[in-house]
């Protein structure tokens, strides 16, 4: 499912992926075909080693607001672009791409959803939601533990666990966030984390109070470790 794809590469909330349940699609908040919302790019022009497409997208909870576009990439997984490769979001959006414009004018594509039904319903909420749930259900998991919003905790946590703490501006920008934290609720410590966290406080705590005192214990400021 090209929507599911693209929501896991992108943190996207389910509604942003087409429209909110209940309502209309309203191109200039919504995604679609046109500039404003998606631009393809070479790898030689991105200096990366694959090509990319970057996703224009307006966060769901600004509607009825100034509609900011933030920029969302989506990187192809080969070098080579488009492929078969069923995980490749990158892929899942060019096909789409080709199927619009095979039939529809450069005009129209930019007024017309991204993600719909065969028949023309635009993808919402609910749709994603299922397709989430899907997913758990091929793989043997609960499905009932699962929905959109599940799209951004595995993101979040999987930035957080390969970039850390230094990654918080990525997270950020990836999820669309004005707060530089909210990101971090979403994202789970993993078990793998603190397992390397422990076993490197074993193997080198000892041997790092002795070589690296504490600042606070340097410049007398720290608190007593015995309360009285």
């Amino acid at each position: 499912c090209a929507a599911l794809l693209v929501g896991k590469a992108a943190l996207l909330r389910p509604g942003e992926v087409g429209a909110p349940k209940g309502r209309a699609f309203v191109p200039m908040i919504g995604l679609h075909w046109g500039r404003e919302c998606v631009q393809w790019f070479t790898a030689a022009e991105l200096g990366w080693r694959c090509p990319a497409v970057y996703l224009m997208v307006v966060p769901i909870k600004n509607q009825g607001k100034v509609a900011v576009r933030w920029a969302v990439p989506i990187p192809a997984l080969h070098p080579e672009g488009v492929t078969d490769d069923p995980l490749c979001p990158y892929s899942a959006l060019a096909r789409l791409y080709a199927r619009d414009a095979a039939h529809l004018s450069e005009g129209v594509r930019a007024q017309t959803a991204i993600f719909r039904h065969p028949d023309g319903r635009v993808w919402h909420t609910d749709d994603v939601n299922g397709a989430v749930k899907d997913a758990a259900r091929a793989i043997g998991l609960d499905p009932d533990e699962f929905g959109g919003v599940s799209l951004r905790i595995s993101g979040a946590t999987e930035l957080r666990s390969k970039h850390g703490r230094a990654g918080q501006h990525i997270i950020q920008s990836y999820g669309r966030w004005l707060s530089k934290d909210i990101g971090f609720i979403y994202a789970r410590v993993t078990a793998h984390e603190q397992l390397e966290a422990a076993a490197s406080a074993m193997e080198q705590g000892a041997d790092a109070s002795v070589h690296h005192p504490e600042v606070e214990a340097l410049v007398g400021i720290a608190q007593p470790a015995v309360r009285y």
